[in-house]
């Protein structure tokens, strides 16, 4: 569920997490706005049982953040909902789910996973029936916050509290925990930009229909346009159901037209199946000269990226542990009571990835051993690339 995954995972994918606690439900805190934290993945830290650690580059900023810290509750039951794409999919459209579930389970929670197929709907409707269930919280992960219904709503109205995971909320009532999408995304198309030297014709893939992915696409448009020689001659805005084989055609049929090399100096995604689809239609057609970036550093990213001669240059990873581990530490400090504010975002910054690097090379042999071993990968890994 985490970039790791795919774009068209992201548009399914939805967990709701209930937590059913053996102590009284406090009702949702309400701030007059909602605020956000960027910590390093230093600054967070999982339960002594969790044995999967991560590091990231140090936050650009911070402001005062939320407890993450407090004796450990005993929580009775969680019920979490995967979407089928996220549960039954790829280590890296998983990982962040299992993460997370994984050091749920290291504070003591009872984690049942359930399947939402994919269906919005279908997933409302079982949030509703655990809200007639009593649930203590419901956390939404890997969803945008403006595409979970009346999930909210209806949470509010039973004096739930809400929590996000992989997210980012604008909603005072919601925490959340999640990576930085601005500031990520603004490092990877600058490192687009000098790849191909500030200037030439360029591709960009972008979208607005939802919140996290909408800001993405924003500060990708700001870069580029700080650099009058960059001219985007396409801007991609994909259905997503089949985002791969829509932007191989399209990078085709470019390419085709400019078949002078460097006519086209590459394309930028802010997801990763696009990127992908770009790089495999400049590699076909031999146009090593063209740049890719995407985002999320998915398998089939990272397949490309360590091809011989590869097009896609880098990718942005966000990093699953400490998101994971934060979001846990939230929930903990709103029912050990000793941080009851809601209307936080905790950002982890994402990790860039450069073609051919070991860190390419580890991560790709990361979900390997994920996607053969599940759960024991991330219970066997000492140090998640």
């Amino acid at each position: 569920m985490f970039e790791g995954r795919t774009r068209k995972l992201y548009a399914l994918g939805l967990i709701t997490v209930l937590l059913v606690a053996l102590v009284a439900v406090a009702a949702v805190g309400c701030g007059s706005s909602s605020t956000t934290t960027t910590v390093s993945a230093e600054s967070t830290t999982a339960s002594t049982a969790a044995t999967v650690t991560t590091t990231a580059p140090a936050a650009s900023s911070s402001t005062t953040a939320a407890s993450t810290t407090g004796t450990t509750v005993a929580v009775g039951k969680l019920k979490i909902f995967f979407a089928t794409p996220y549960y039954a999919g790829l280590g890296s459209g998983r990982e962040g789910s299992d993460t997370f579930v994984q050091y749920a389970r290291d504070k003591g929670w009872d984690v049942t996973i359930q399947d939402g197929q994919g269906n919005y709907q279908t997933i409302i409707s079982d949030v509703e029936a655990d809200i007639a269930q009593k649930a203590d919280a419901i956390v939404l992960g890997g969803v945008p916050f403006n595409l979970a219904g009346t999930a909210y709503s209806d949470a509010y109205a039973a004096k739930i509290p809400v929590f996000v995971l992989d997210g980012q909320v604008t909603d005072q009532q919601v925490g959340a925990a999640g990576y930085d999408s601005v500031n990520d995304q603004t490092k990877a198309a600058e490192y687009f930009a000098t790849a191909i030297n500030h200037t030439g014709n360029v591709v960009v893939v972008t979208q607005t229909d939802d919140y996290q992915i909408d800001l993405q696409s924003k500060a990708t448009l700001a870069v580029l346009a700080k650099y009058p020689d960059i001219k985007i001659i396409q801007n991609v805005k994909p259905d997503h159901k089949n985002d791969v084989d829509a932007l191989k055609t399209i990078m085709t049929a470019l390419l085709t037209s400019h078949p002078t090399p460097g006519s086209i100096a590459g394309g930028i995604a802010v997801w990763s199946d696009p990127a992908v689809g770009m790089a495999q239609a400049a590699e076909a057609m031999k146009r090593y000269e063209v740049k890719v970036v995407g985002f999320g550093a998915s398998d089939a990213e990272l397949e490309q990226m360590l091809l011989p001669q590869p097009v896609e240059i880098g990718s942005m990873v966000k990093l699953a542990p400490p998101i994971s581990i934060a979001l846990v530490n939230m929930i903990q400090a709103y029912f050990d009571g000793s941080n009851k504010t809601m209307g936080q975002n905790v950002l982890i910054p994402s990790q860039w990835i450069t073609a051919g690097s070991q860190e390419a090379k580890d991560r790709q042999a990361f979900y390997k051993n994920y996607n053969a071993n599940g759960f024991a990968a991330l219970t066997t890994t000492t140090t998640a690339p």
